[in-house]
């Protein structure tokens, strides 16, 4: 521990008051005459003690000199010497800037106190006269330290004032010198009654004879112990060395410790005054289709309570919003609405109601609301490659239904399977060989909303005048998420045009098949008197009516009996002005062997490729008789009856139809 002194006729130590001198101080002290000093016509003794400088205070007896021998240093608790050395020559405060000045008059100012030597008032040793003073005073710093006057722990009591918890006043009694610093803690102030400074969470500096207290919320319940502070001013103490002679002067002198041994302590503790509870939403998305959930952020909602607005809160990145509040603030009925939800769920707009009670105090109340994703669908639109909705019926023929879907869950993959309906049996359409048109397609969204192309391709050659209908499932995660199945929607719905095909069977009267016999037919009566049959456009396909362009320039549509009498007239797409299926047929050449059929019956078309053949006989041609003779006569007869019977026969078969086939 470091030390320094000062020789007077008593000796300062940094000791407590309790302290007694170390074994050093308890040895035999050691003495130094210096000689003398003299200041202003004063002279006075200039000693050491120990190496320490010390001081004469019984200026009227001798001094001693070098090695004298003097007792163990023992402390002297005199508070207006102890201010003296503190201020005087080699003290902690020392006035003076002269040794030999500051040796006499700090001399001359302990021998007042010690001995009562008179200085006087309006004498020279004005520095002697200042050292008197703060000796009057007794104001050398002092190292004892107190709280409320008590050494040990004080406990700083706390209640309740106006809006705010404040505890007892503390004091720290001590030299005015003297401090203590401690770190008060969040959720409490510190408050310095006699600076008026405050300080919430930092160090703090509390000087010796201010007051001060700590204030906190009623929320809180904060609470410090301070711990053993120890004061910031060292224990010093006058020491005094007294002479084996009484006829030699009490030398004495100061000494300083730097280690303060006096310690307070104090403790306050807040308790939370008012109590809390916590309202808190969980938000969540689910898929139905799987049954998985997940936090959903940014979910808005609007909250009232006994029917006011409360204001409006949005979900975190985990899903939840919250918020904290005094039970009396909270107790009540509640309501919850969802406001707004994020994209791909479906918002629910129902009004939720909660009640918080006074006994919900330190507790979550936690709400729950849960959004589905938004439900795919699909719409769809079936057409040509040229956009038309209508195709003829043929061998090859290529739709496509375009699907719209919306509210796809992006990066999830999907399968879009349709399947082709017949309207009229609104059954699935069959093939050739009896299976169902479909097509299937997958794609993985990478957008909620969008489209995908499903193209059917078959054969349509026997579907003339029929109706179809696209029918499309959606489905992901194995499971059918939407569907669109409309039979009588539009969209969905592509038409073949109604094509007729007349066939006819032409055979003699034996039943055998006729080949090269040509015919034309005509649309109408009317055309066939006119001489206006269906012709070919000059791409050999295209049938026309005299009502359509390009009739005047083609050639008539002649059909001609194969090697088995049969002959057909095949693609008739009537124009929107005839609506019925009736046609008129003529005859315009035939073989050597038979009459020219001269009567042009009507004849009912069927559908493209399922017309039945209406069978023609033509009569044989029957040689002239001789003239004038019996067997002419009887001749002429029997062909007259047999072309009557023959007439009455193709009458009937011109009249009738076989049944259309399925």
């Amino acid at each position: 521990m470091a030390k320094w002194g000062l020789i007077a006729a008593a000796v300062l130590a940094g000791v407590t008051a309790a302290t007694k001198p170390n074994a050093t101080q308890a040895a035999a002290p050691k003495i130094v005459n210096n000689g003398q000093a003299s200041y202003l016509g004063t002279t006075v003794g200039n000693f050491t003690v120990n190496g320490v400088q010390a001081f004469c205070m019984q200026h009227s007896k001798t001094t001693p000199g070098t090695g004298a021998k003097y007792g163990a240093l023992s402390p002297y608790d005199n508070p207006s010497i102890q201010a003296v050395l503190y201020y005087g020559w080699g003290g902690p405060k020392n006035i003076f800037s002269n040794k030999t000045q500051g040796i006499v008059e700090t001399s001359l100012a302990l021998s007042h106190f010690y001995s009562g030597t008179t200085v006087r008032a309006n004498g020279s040793h004005k520095g002697a006269l200042t050292l008197i003073k703060h000796g009057n005073a007794k104001d050398a710093p002092d190292d004892n330290i107190s709280i409320n006057g008590k050494r040990t722990t004080v406990t700083l009591t706390t209640k309740l004032s106006g809006s705010v918890q404040k505890s007892t006043t503390a004091t720290f009694n001590a030299s005015t010198a003297n401090s203590i610093s401690f770190k008060v803690p969040s959720g409490m102030k510190f408050v310095n009654e006699t600076t008026k400074a405050t300080a919430t969470n930092k160090r703090v500096t509390v000087k010796g004879g201010q007051k001060f207290h700590f204030e906190a919320a009623l929320s809180s319940s904060a609470s410090l112990s301070s711990g053993s502070l120890a004061g910031t001013v060292k224990n010093y103490q006058p020491l005094l060395a007294k002479p084996a002679s009484s006829g030699l002067q009490v030398l004495g002198y100061g000494h300083w410790w730097t280690d303060p041994t006096q310690k307070v302590s104090f403790k306050v503790a807040f308790k939370q005054q008012i109590q809390y509870a916590t309202i808190k939403l969980a938000k969540t998305g689910t898929d139905p289709v799987t049954g998985t959930s997940k936090a959903l952020a940014g979910v808005k909602f609007h909250l009232t309570k006994g029917g006011k607005s409360y204001g409006d809160y949005t979900t975190d990145s985990k899903g939840n919003f919250s918020f904290k509040k005094d039970i009396k603030t909270l107790t009540g009925n509640w309501t919850y609405q969802e406001t707004a939800t994020v994209a791909g769920y479906t918002i629910d707009k129902t009004v939720h109601k909660f009640t918080v009670k006074a006994t919900d105090a330190g507790k979550t109340i936690t709400l729950k609301a849960n959004n589905n994703l938004t439900p795919e669908t699909v719409h769809t639109t079936v057409t040509t490659d040229e956009g038309t909705k209508k195709e003829m019926p043929k061998k090859n023929v290529t739709i496509t239904d375009t699907v719209a879907y919306e509210n796809a869950v992006i990066g999830k993959k999907y399968t879009v399977s349709g399947v082709l309906m017949d309207k009229s049996t609104r059954k699935a359409l069959l093939d050739d060989n009896g299976k169902e048109v479909t097509k299937e397609i997958t794609f993985t969204a990478t957008k909620a909303n969008g489209t995908i192309d499903v193209p059917f391709t078959f054969d349509a050659s026997l579907l003339s005048g029929k109706t179809v209908v696209a029918f499309e499932t959606l489905s992901r995660d194995g499971k059918q998420v939407a569907a669109h199945q409309d039979i009588d929607d539009g969209g969905q719905t592509f038409d073949f045009y109604e094509v007729d095909e007349i066939k006819l069977h032409k055979v003699d009267t034996n039943g055998k098949n006729l080949s090269g016999v040509k015919f034309v037919i005509a649309a109408s009566k009317a055309d066939l008197i006119a001489g206006k049959y269906l012709r070919l456009a000059a791409d050999g396909k295209t049938v026309l009516f005299p009502v359509q362009a390009g009739y005047d320039a083609a050639k008539d549509y002649v059909a001609t009996t194969d090697a088995d009498g049969n002959a057909e007239w095949v693609n008739i797409l009537k124009p929107e002005s005839k609506t019925d299926r009736n046609y008129f047929f003529k005859e315009i050449s035939t073989d050597t062997d038979h009459q020219l059929m001269t009567k042009a019956p009507a004849i009912t078309a069927g559908d493209q490729g399922r017309d039945v053949p209406t069978k023609v006989v033509n009569t044989p041609k029957t040689p002239l008789p001789v003239t004038g003779s019996n067997e002419a006569s009887t001749a002429k007869v029997v062909a007259l009856v047999a072309m009557a019977l023959v007439a009455l026969a193709a009458a009937l078969y011109m009249g009738g139809r076989n049944e259309e086939k399925e």
